[in-house]
């Protein structure tokens, strides 16, 4: 899976894994995965923290042979039952992750939406609309593995406010990196690499 690695200060690892627990435990639909694995040392004076990051999901359908593109990573506004996109950044339009711009800006309340309302980070995909079909079954699939889907847009629909091109369904799935928002939001420095490396499922942790 692509993984995301995050650096925080080892003298800081309890409390930031302390956070990551609630989020994972509490809001388990906001994080792409349940599986992370811990790394100690990989850099000096540092503990690493190894989420999997959302494109693991094109990844996975691309190789199922249903075209999947990235398109849009978002804030996405977590309000009774209508969330919505609030920001949203082109992948093809940013030399940077769009949820590293987001975090480094603190513009997440990730907390806030454990609790009730709040901003969590999240990505749209889109596959031909003749695929769609074939795709749920496999985001099926995905999701019984311990994958989080958010929404599955139709043909041409709009989807949580955000625009999906003609012959095309959206698909929305929360960011690998709204646990380590979280562990931001709190105060503990944290250096987040979005896409940073591939890693074995079978030598995570699972949550």
């Amino acid at each position: 899976v692509i993984t995301n690695i995050s650096h925080v200060n080892k003298e800081d690892l309890d409390d930031a894994i302390d956070i990551f627990s609630q989020v994972m435990s509490k809001r388990p639909e906001y994080c792409i995965s349940k599986y992370y694995k811990i790394i100690q040392d990989m850099e000096e004076g540092k503990s690493s923290i190894a989420t999997v990051c959302s494109l693991t999901v094109e990844g996975i359908l691309n190789k199922k042979g249903i075209p999947a593109a990235p398109q849009y990573g978002g804030i996405l506004e977590i309000q009774d039952k209508n969330p919505r996109f609030i920001e949203l950044t082109a992948y093809n339009g940013s030399s940077l992750d769009p949820h590293e711009i987001y975090l480094s800006k603190g513009m997440t309340s990730v907390m806030e939406a454990v609790k009730e309302k709040g901003r969590i980070l999240a990505s749209l995909k889109e596959i031909p609309y003749i695929a769609r079909p074939e795709a749920l079954e496999i985001l099926d699939d995905i999701k019984d593995s311990g994958f989080s889907i958010l929404e599955v847009g139709k043909p041409s629909e709009l989807i949580y406010n955000a625009k999906v091109e003609r012959y095309h369904a959206g698909i929305v799935t929360p960011g690998g990196l709204n646990p380590i928002a979280a562990i931001r939001e709190a105060g503990i420095h944290v250096e987040p690499k979005a896409v940073e490396t591939t890693m074995d499922v079978s030598q995570m942790e699972e949550f």
